[in-house]
C-alpha cells in the first residue's frame, strides 16, 4: 500500500490537498488491499488487483489510445488522469488533475482529441492533447439542474451519435423539465432529442454487438420498502415510456402514482429484472474478452444498497442471452461485503483492447484491475 507521502510524489499537490481532505484514501488503507484482494471472488483465471487509490469518489472512466485514462469525481469537481502502468508495478504512474470547478462532471466521452464531459447543467466539449485539457466549449447547455439526481452519462453508438442519459431530479415526481428521467441524443446544433422516457436513473447504457439493440439499467425509486420496487435492464425502443413513475418492474403500478398514469400511455416492461435497490451503475457487452465463458455477455456492475437491513448488490455479475430470449445472470465478482460490512462499491467499468477490465469504486476512491489468464 502507498503512503500518503508517497503517493504526493506522483500526484499533483491539488490532488493531495484534495483526497487528505477525503475519507476515501484512509477508508482503503484501514481496509488492507491484501485483504481486500482476498476478499474478493472470480471466475477462474481471473485476478484482481488496485490499478490506483486516493481518488476522491472516482465514477466514469476512459481509456486513451495510449493507455491513459481519464476519470470523473462528481462531487469534487474534478476531471483527473492516470498515467498508464509503463514502469510495470501494476498501477498507474501518475495522478494528475486535467480539470477541476467543474459542475458534478459525470459522463465521458473520449473521441480522438475532444473530451466530452456531462456535468449536471450542461456538456463541455475540451481539446485533449494527451496531458491537458483545453478550449472549453458549451455544447449543450440548460440540462436539469438542482435536483436530488445530477447523474448524466455518455456514450457513442454505433451509428456514430452521441447518447446522454438524463436522470430524473426526483425520487419520485411528474417532471416538468422535458429532458428529465430520459434517454437523448446529441445533435449537431446542441440540442438534445429525446428518444425514451419514463427511466429515473439510466446511468448505464450499451449495445449488444450481436444485434445492435441498445440496453440500458435504471435504478428503481426509494420508499417502497426493502424488496421493492426492482432495477432494471431495459431494451430501449425509440420513442416509448419506460414506466417511472407510474408503474415500476413488470408494470406493477406504484402506490403513489399508478392512477395517475395517462391516458394512451403502455409502458414498456424491462427486458430482465434485479434486486431491488441493487443499484446497477454500469453495463459493458465484452468485445475483446479472452474467456470463452464471457463471450457475447455483458458485465453489471452494482453499487448496492444504502438501505442496511436488506443488503444488495455490492458485486459485478454477467448477463447471458439464451436463443430463446432468456436472459441468465451468473456471478463475477464478489466478496465486496463481508458479515454486513461494505468492503467495496463498483460502480463503473471498462473493457482495455487486450480484455483487461478496470473498474472504479466511489466508497474506497480506487480503480481496480482485473485480468484474464488462460490456462495453457
Amino acid at each position: 500500500m502507498r503512503s500518503m507521502r508517497q503517493f504526493c510524489v506522483v500526484a499533483s499537490s491539488f490532488v493531495c490537498a484534495l483526497v487528505a481532505l477525503t475519507v476515501h484514501l484512509e477508508a482503503l488503507e484501514k481496509a488492507d488491499e491484501a485483504s481486500l484482494a482476498a476478499s474478493i471472488i472470480l471466475p477462474e483465471g481471473w485476478s484482481f488487483s488496485v490499478y490506483a487509490s486516493g481518488l476522491a469518489g472516482p465514477q466514469r472512466m476512459q481509456l486513451a489510445p495510449n493507455g491513459d485514462m481519464l476519470v470523473s469525481m462528481p462531487a469534487s469537481g474534478v476531471i483527473a488522469r492516470l498515467a498508464a502502468d509503463r514502469n510495470g508495478d501494476g498501477r498507474a504512474d501518475q495522478i494528475a488533475v486535467l480539470a477541476e470547478g467543474l459542475r458534478s462532471p459525470d459522463g465521458l466521452l473520449l473521441d480522438k482529441d475532444q473530451l466530452y464531459v456531462a456535468e449536471e447543467h450542461q456538456i463541455t466539449r475540451f481539446r485533449y492533447d494527451g496531458a491537458s485539457l483545453a478550449d472549453p466549449q458549451t455544447i449543450a447547455k440548460d440540462l436539469p439542474a438542482g435536483g436530488e439526481l445530477t447523474a448524466r452519462s455518455l456514450q457513442r453508438g454505433p451509428n456514430g451519435r452521441i447518447y446522454v442519459s438524463v436522470s430524473a431530479g426526483c425520487n419520485a415526481c411528474e417532471e416538468k423539465h422535458p429532458l428529465a428521467a430520459s434517454l437523448a441524443v446529441l445533435e449537431s446544433d446542441g440540442n438534445l432529442t429525446v428518444i425514451a422516457r419514463g427511466l429515473r436513473n439510466a446511468m448505464g447504457f450499451d449495445w449488444r454487438p450481436t444485434d445492435g439493440m441498445l440496453y440500458t439499467l435504471d435504478l428503481g425509486r426509494k420508499g417502497l420498502g426493502d424488496v421493492i420496487p426492482p432495477d432494471e435492464l431495459n431494451l430501449i425502443l425509440e420513442g416509448e415510456h419506460y414506466g417511472w413513475p407510474y408503474h415500476y418492474g413488470l408494470n406493477v403500478k406504484d402506490p403513489e402514482w399508478g392512477d395517475r398514469l395517462p391516458e394512451m400511455m403502455d409502458p414498456v416492461q424491462p427486458a430482465y429484472i434485479f434486486d431491488a435497490h441493487a443499484a446497477p451503475l454500469a453495463i459493458r457487452f465484452l468485445d475483446h474478452t479472452n474467456d470463452a465463458r464471457l463471450k457475447a455477455a455483458a458485465l453489471v456492475a452494482k453499487h448496492g444498497s444504502d438501505n442496511p437491513a436488506v443488503p444488495a448488490g455490492y458485486e459485478i455479475v454477467s448477463l447471458h442471452w439464451h436463443d430463446d430470449g432468456r436472459i441468465e445472470e451468473q456471478p463475477f465478482m464478489s466478496g465486496c461485503l463481508r458479515e454486513r460490512q461494505i468492503l467495496c462499491r463498483p460502480l463503473d467499468l471498462i473493457e482495455a483492447p487486450d480484455g483487461t477490465l478496470f473498474v472504479s469504486d466511489d466508497h474506497t476512491g480506487a480503480i481496480y484491475r482485473l485480468a484474464f489468464a488462460p490456462k495453457t
